[in-house]
């Protein structure tokens, strides 16, 4: 990864240097005020580079979230905290991306690997190798996990940087649940929607909110909130779940 890939990282993946705690912080808006927080953010922040110009500066991110039959996952029964392992895909790109996400005490950390997209059906049905991917494999094997649903949405991003702090906000629209493809992150069947009147607006900084955030949670009077894509998304598909707190 070079340095201008680097930069437009969320403050959540762990470089290996940081000292710093990330964060996050969640709304859920309603249509009617996302555009003009989208125009806000405009003004204010870099756009993410990798976002489609003649798509508002969107882009589709495709997402394999990965489960244990007793869905330890879906219930937090891990011992280290709020633990997911998925698989990532932006847009059509022949590049998916195995992560692990971890939040524990208000503390969030990814870790990921770049693999080609060759390789998922391999990924999500093998035990683990000595491969980059080794780590993920393993995780995969212990826990036994595998797929249990595909999410897919539209995201833009923006990026800015207090004090010398990176800080990241993501704005997802359109979030879809569909039974999911082991093979290909992003071929998906018939969707359901899990939020009909709703988009997420994330916050992912370093230590605390960032001033011009809080300017912007302020303006619009939004209200932080406790909600994961996946916990909400997987009930749709499997109306015997238990309602999850998020």
């Amino acid at each position: 990864m070079d340095a201008s890939d680097q930069a437009h990282l969320s403050p959540t993946f762990n470089t290996g240097d940081d000292t710093i705690p990330a964060r996050e912080t969640k709304f859920v808006i309603t249509p009617d005020i996302a555009e003009t927080i989208a125009a806000w953010l405009d003004q204010r922040l870099i756009p993410d580079p990798h976002g489609d110009p003649k798509n508002e500066g969107r882009y589709v991110v495709h997402t394999t979230c990965l489960d244990s039959p007793e869905f330890a996952t879906y219930y937090r029964e891990f011992t280290d905290g709020d633990v997911k392992y998925r698989v990532r895909r932006y847009g059509d790109a022949d590049v998916i991306y195995a992560e692990k996400k971890s939040k524990q005490r208000g503390e969030v950390s990814k870790e990921r690997v770049a693999l080609p997209i060759s390789e998922c059906h391999t990924l999500l049905n093998t035990n683990a190798n000595e491969t980059a991917s080794g780590w993920f494999r393993e995780a995969l094997a212990t826990n036994r996990l595998g797929p249990v649903c595909h999410l897919t949405y539209t995201r833009q991003a923006w990026f800015g940087n207090a004090d010398g702090r990176p800080f990241r906000v993501t704005l997802d629209r359109d979030i879809l649940v569909s039974e999911p493809d082991p093979t290909t992150p992003g071929r998906r069947g018939a969707s359901q929607s899990v939020l009909p009147d709703g988009l997420v607006l994330e916050m992912k900084y370093r230590d605390s909110i960032p001033s011009l955030l809080k300017e912007l949670i302020e303006s619009y009077r939004l209200v932080p909130v406790t909600i994961s894509k996946y916990r909400r998304g997987l009930p749709v598909l499997r109306p015997h779940l238990a309602k999850n707190a998020d």
